[in-house]
């Protein structure tokens, strides 16, 4: 379906899903797309689509996928006055983004690597996030290198993992803890400017 959203607006995808830029200009949390990009929208994931002037969109929606469009932007002004901070730290910087279970964590984390990448950083990511991983498999912490934007955190390859065994830290704290060291010395050989832990 061809759907238009006025400038301003935000269109709210939940997959599985696709949606291609037909004309205008949109940004999926911070990164820029192109007349003719492409999106794919995982099935449980939603991503705000956020048309910067009047623009359309050619959205394919799979089963018990949806789609609607919300008044302004989605992306709460406290996280764009903290991506600035972060930007205006001296390099290099870590981050840990921490919150209660779906408060948003990874995609305030996408949203954050793609605004400094947009301002020249180099940023690295941590996923921490044993049961609901993105970057690599359950029980694992993991590594990514990110060189461009990205609307979801799945399509970053992984470059270093470490087992953990289970899907939740409690009773392996000290495990969860060396595990962090270890991927985090592979981040200070890759002279990074932005570490981001997604908790």
């Amino acid at each position: 379906m061809h759907r238009e959203v006025q400038g301003g607006n935000t269109l709210l995808i939940s997959g599985p899903a696709s949606a291609a830029v037909t004309s205008g200009k949109v940004a999926v949390l911070g990164m820029e797309l192109a007349e003719g990009d492409k999106i794919i929208v995982r099935r449980g994931k939603s991503i705000p689509f956020e048309a910067e002037v009047n623009s359309v969109l050619d959205i394919v929606l799979g089963a018990e996928a949806s789609v609607h469009e919300e008044a302004g932007s989605t992306i709460p002004d406290s996280w764009r006055e903290g991506v600035e901070e972060i930007i205006s730290q001296e390099k290099p910087c870590t981050v840990m983004v921490l919150g209660d279970v779906d408060s948003g964590k990874t995609t305030f984390s996408t949203f954050l690597i793609n605004k400094t990448l947009a301002s020249e950083f180099k940023p690295v990511i941590i996923d921490v996030d044993l049961g609901q991983s993105n970057i690599g498999p359950p029980t694992s912490i993991s590594l990514g290198f990110i060189s461009e934007p990205l609307a979801d955190l799945f399509s970053a390859k992984p470059t270093a993992i470490f087992f953990t065994g289970l899907t939740s830290p409690n009773g392996i704290t000290n495990r969860v803890v060396s595990g962090l060291e270890a991927i985090r010395k592979r981040v200070s050989e890759g002279m990074m400017d932005l570490t981001v832990i997604n908790t």
